[in-house]
């Protein structure tokens, strides 16, 4: 059984070599590598073509000015004669056994017309991080709502089964492949098969598209869902959200997390069953995360304002803007005592405080006056809280909360 891999790349050059190894070195002898390059100036070219001679036969590759990842991808599987075609990444890799594996399963399941296994996250070191989400074929089309759990490394296919699913869909620039998988899944129902082993890895690194354009990945796959399943869930949307809270607003540009979120809900409005969109909404607006966040600071309390145990405050500046966050908290509890508060500094000293737990407080945070621009980031933690079901008669809220954050603004840094 001959195997093709194509493999599309674009200014990868940090991660091509590894790549490139993982597929010559595979134990299946007849194999051929098929990289589709799309103009890459950063030494990617001088890569291949060490590679090819190294490769003695195996390897094929072509650099030519592209419309994006799936146009390079439908080339190369265009130009693909194997009887089995696997698509790896250039900042992927495949482990070890991957494609005899394949071949084994396609040769003992004649009727399997493409399969995937498991796979595994790694960092831009290469590092292991945790297994992708894969669930096996079995798993009902529906839960795709869900999030993909393909794998896109682990899949292989038979070349004559792409006539009935045809190619990836150009006019997605991110989510080609999540609309592939669910085409596969309706064009070939009981025909999907399954490798019950690590296949390869998924690197994670912040030039990859799906961390760097995560707005679009969400919309993108919404429209997907919406298209094969009739409707999207809201739930990509608060995973998004969520995401943004872990850096913003150490992000480019002055948008407000507010502004960002009405955008997307925008955009993704059409993906949605209309009253499933307003409900979604109306969950939306009251989250104190928004209301506490600006376009320069972000403060990390619940969708409720309060915090437990453990808040992070950030901020970033320009030259001449200003380095003072002032935060108006109360701890509001619903018995008297005392809250003593761990502030962590930026630059790792920790300043202490103690407050009335049932009073209103005021915890400033200036920044260093060093330097035109900057980021900074605290930590205030506390071992004191309380839990509202043992408090408020008919309350289910389990959660150990220490105080409330009613308000944020940036002001000027005064000299006291």
């Amino acid at each position: 059984m001959r195997v093709t891999v194509v493999m599309p790349s674009l200014n990868q050059a940090a991660y091509i070599d590894e790549a490139i190894d993982s597929v010559l070195s595979q134990d299946h002898d007849d194999l051929e590598l098929l990289v589709l390059d799309g103009m890459s100036t950063d030494g990617t070219l001088h890569k291949l073509e060490r590679w090819q001679v190294q490769a003695a036969g195996r390897m094929r590759w072509q650099s030519t000015r592209d419309g994006g990842p799936a146009q390079a991808i439908n080339a190369g599987l265009c130009q693909a004669d194997g009887d089995l075609i696997g698509w790896l990444n250039s900042d992927d890799r495949y482990a070890p056994g991957a494609v005899r594996r394949a071949v084994q399963a396609m040769r003992s399941h004649p009727h399997w017309q493409w399969l995937y296994g498991h796979g595994l996250h790694i960092d831009a070191s290469g590092r292991e991080l945790e297994p992708y989400p894969t669930r096996p074929p079995g798993t009902p089309l529906q839960a795709f709502a869900d999030g993909c759990f393909i794998c896109q490394p682990t899949v292989f296919l038979r070349r004559q089964a792409l006539e009935r699913v045809g190619l990836l869909d150009e006019s997605l620039r991110l989510a080609f492949d999540f609309d592939w998988w669910l085409r596969w899944f309706k064009a070939y129902p009981g025909a999907v098969g399954w490798v019950d082993a690590v296949q390869a890895h998924s690197r994670l690194h912040p030039g990859c598209l799906t961390l760097r354009q995560r707005r679009q990945v969400v919309v993108e796959g919404m429209r997907v869902l919406a298209r094969h399943l009739g409707e999207a869930p809201g739930h990509w949307v608060l995973s998004c959200l969520n995401e943004w809270c872990e850096s913003y607003p150490f992000m480019e540009g002055e948008t407000s997390l507010a502004q960002m979120l009405r955008e997307l809900l925008a955009e993704v409005r059409p993906s949605m069953e209309p009253s499933q969109w307003r409900a979604l909404v109306g969950r939306l607006e009251p989250d104190a995360r928004l209301r506490l966040s600006g376009p320069r600071h972000f403060v990390s309390v619940q969708a409720d304002g309060w915090v437990s145990r453990e808040l992070s405050v950030r901020l970033r500046w320009q030259s001449g803007q200003p380095r003072t966050l002032r935060l108006t908290c109360s701890g509001s509890w619903p018995v008297p005592g005392r809250l003593d508060l761990a502030i962590t500094t930026p630059s790792g000293f920790v300043q202490r405080t103690t407050v009335d737990a049932r009073q209103t407080f005021v915890l400033r945070f200036v920044a260093s006056q060093d330097g035109d621009a900057g980021c900074a980031s605290w930590r205030v933690s506390t071992l004191e809280g309380f839990v509202p079901a043992d408090h408020e008669p008919g309350s289910q809220d389990r959660r150990e909360l220490s105080f409330k954050v009613l308000g944020a603004q940036v002001e000027e840094a005064t000299l006291d």
